[in-house]
């Protein structure tokens, strides 16, 4: 099972629309179509069933039944634009911004501030065995270690070189 999401936009409106294959990508059924003027940003599925999509503005859905239906659960905080979400489980899980924030929820409804970096973009983040990492613009990693120790800020990385490496050369 795959999930993809996408959107589009035609200012002033922008919208957003979640995709499941079952077929290894061969064919793709609508899960969700946002209205307008609601772009989606993130989106995390835990397993097949258990799912999170986070919209422009303000808008946390959850599905447990494999986005059949949908439950509005979006948090009384003003997170701004979430770039990305990872969930340990269910309800465990990490939104990021783009305003440099990390918000955490124990439930999968309260979301609460976590760390911040200032002036920074917050683009990706994974949990690997129960350690999550986030990358951001100018080479910013932050490691939170067990979930539990607090977000630590691995050093910059200048430069990477790729192998097998598609540039033929540094990426810097």
């Amino acid at each position: 099972v795959g999930f993809a999401f996408g959107g589009g936009s035609n200012p002033p409106l922008f919208w957003g629309e979640l995709f499941r294959t079952t077929d290894g990508g061969i064919t793709w059924d609508s899960l969700y179509s946002s209205s307008p003027d609601f772009n989606i940003t993130a989106a995390s599925f835990v397993h097949m069933d258990t799912g999170y999509v986070f919209m422009t503005p303000e808008t946390i859905l959850y599905t447990d039944n494999g986005g059949s239906t949908w439950t509005d659960v979006s948090s009384p905080i003003q997170m701004g634009p979430v770039y990305d979400c990872a969930f340990l489980n269910s309800r465990y899980g990490y939104a990021i911004t783009s305003t440099g924030v990390i918000y955490k929820t124990l439930d999968g409804v309260n979301w609460n501030f976590e760390y911040s970096v200032p002036n920074t973009v917050l683009s990706s983040i994974d949990i690997i065995d129960s350690t999550a990492y986030v990358v951001g613009n100018d080479g910013t990693i932050l490691k939170n270690e067990g979930l539990v120790t607090g977000w630590e800020e691995i050093d910059k990385v200048g430069s990477l070189i790729l192998s097998p490496n598609p540039t033929s050369g540094l990426v810097s």
